[in-house]
Order: C-alpha cells, then sequence, then structure tokens
C-alpha cells in the first residue's frame, strides 16, 4: 500500500498499488541516479513532452515548465541541448521533470552520485528548499553519510536490504557511538586499546577510532599512537553506518 497526504485536507489516504496504479504514479515524482534525458530535445522540451504523460495542458505544462527551470536555476538555457548541460545541470534538469506533475512523493536514487563537491552542495540547497517551501515528502537513496547528515529528517540504514537502523541523524549518532571520536590513521601493528566504561574502540580498514562523550576523555589515547595521522573530531554518521556494517559482519 502507498500511503499518501491529499494536499487540500492533509489527511492520509490509502492506495492499492496493483489496483490504483495509475493514480499511485501521478503522486510520485522520479530522479534516477542514471540520466535518462532526451538528447535530441533541448531542455524546455524535455520537460514538455514528459508533461503529455500526464495529459497537462500545453498552457499548464508551458507555465509549470518556466517555474521549474527558474526554481532549479535553468532558466536562461531552455533552448539549450541536453549534450550543452554539465553535469549539475542534468540533473537539475531531471529534478524538475519529476517535480512537473506537482508529486506528493518524490524519490531520488543517489542523487549527487558522479558531481564535485561544489554541485553536490548546489543540489543539497535545492532539495531543502524545495522540503522547506514545497512540502514534498523526499525519498533519497545514498551512500554518502554527509548527505543524509544535511538532508534526512528520518533515516533507516540498511545492508543487503534488512533494515539495521531507523530515526534521525542525531538520535543515530547518539546511540551507536558517543559525540566525539579519536581517529587514528596508517596505525600499522599498533594494538587497539581495549574499551573501557566510558570510551568505545573500533578498527575499521586499517584505522582505529575510539568514541567518548568529551575529548578530555580521548586525549590520553593520542600517546599511544605518536607519529600516526591522527585528529578528534565530533562523531558522524559514517561512524554509525560501519559501526552497524562491521556487527553485522
Amino acid at each position: 500500500m502507498l500511503h499518501a497526504a491529499d494536499r487540500r485536507s492533509y489527511t492520509w489516504i490509502n492506495f492499492d498499488v496493483r489496483r490504483e496504479m495509475r493514480r499511485v504514479r501521478s503522486l510520485i515524482g522520479v530522479v534516477p541516479q542514471d540520466n535518462n534525458l532526451d538528447p535530441d530535445l533541448n531542455v524546455l522540451d524535455n520537460l514538455l513532452i514528459y508533461a503529455n504523460y500526464y495529459a497537462m495542458r500545453r498552457r499548464d505544462a508551458i507555465a509549470r515548465s518556466d517555474e521549474l527551470l527558474r526554481f532549479v536555476g535553468l532558466a536562461d538555457r531552455t533552448r539549450s541541448r541536453v549534450s550543452e548541460l554539465s553535469g549539475g545541470m542534468k540533473r537539475r534538469l531531471m529534478i524538475a521533470r519529476a517535480l512537473l506533475h506537482h508529486p506528493q512523493l518524490l524519490v531520488l536514487d543517489e542523487p549527487t552520485t558522479g558531481l564535485d563537491p561544489q554541485v553536490r552542495q548546489e543540489i543539497w540547497q535545492r532539495l531543502e528548499q524545495l522540503r522547506r517551501e514545497s512540502g514534498v515528502t523526499i525519498l533519497l537513496s545514498t551512500h554518502y553519510m554527509e548527505e543524509a547528515e544535511k538532508l534526512c529528517a528520518q533515516l533507516l540504514i540498511m545492508d543487503h536490504g534488512h533494515v539495521l537502523a531507523a530515526g534521525t541523524p542525531r538520535d543515530l549518532v547518539r546511540a551507536s557511538v558517543s559525540k566525539y571520536a579519536l581517529e587514528v590513521r596508517d596505525v600499522a601493528l599498533t594494538p587497539l586499546r581495549p574499551p573501557t566504561a566510558h570510551i568505545s574502540a573500533a578498527a575499521r580498514n586499517g584505522a582505529h577510532f575510539y568514541f567518548a562523550e568529551n575529548p578530555e576523555l580521548l586525549t590520553p589515547i593520542i600517546k599511544d599512537y605518536e607519529g600516526r595521522q591522527l585528529f578528534i573530531r565530533p562523531s558522524n554518521l559514517e561512524d554509525v553506518f560501519l559501526q552497524l556494517i562491521g556487527e553485522q559482519e
């Protein structure tokens, strides 16, 4: 069953995906990981042709396309061919296309894979603005923990189809690891300190990690790793992910 919110009443309505497939599809916008824009069409026509799938009147489709192209920062590229766009522009155009029919659920599969850090930040800003201003529900899959931490109000961490943990980014960090981490790279043969009542420890891919509620508890460990690359930092979702995946091995 798909549970979708009615925009006017903000109540929840159930749809059976087997019997009401067309209705369900009308509620969902999808941005796939791989570019599937039509290279033979320009930016605007990619949207207008797509609007035909939802039986949008041409006047409405043009108005909506203009609105979305302004939102994603492509208003000055309406006549550009897809081949003339950068990778970030193509991804923004795909997001605009997915929003064309006013979906209530936007599904994004690895939305920033293959993009450089500056473009990734730009996509994040657009998605955050979309969530804040439109109220559309965003469901995304990502391997970038920073992306999940910045964009997601609720998270599911999955491994081979199994849910390992669920909650807000902050709650997951607090439940799985403590507030601060000491990360030591290139540990060579240095043994991992055993955990204590206040410090947890983990070895991952040639690195050692220690977690504690405050950084003062971690500083005495530094003397064990003289000459090694190390730093104390706030714990993050990547720590949570590695901790949970390690527990499954």
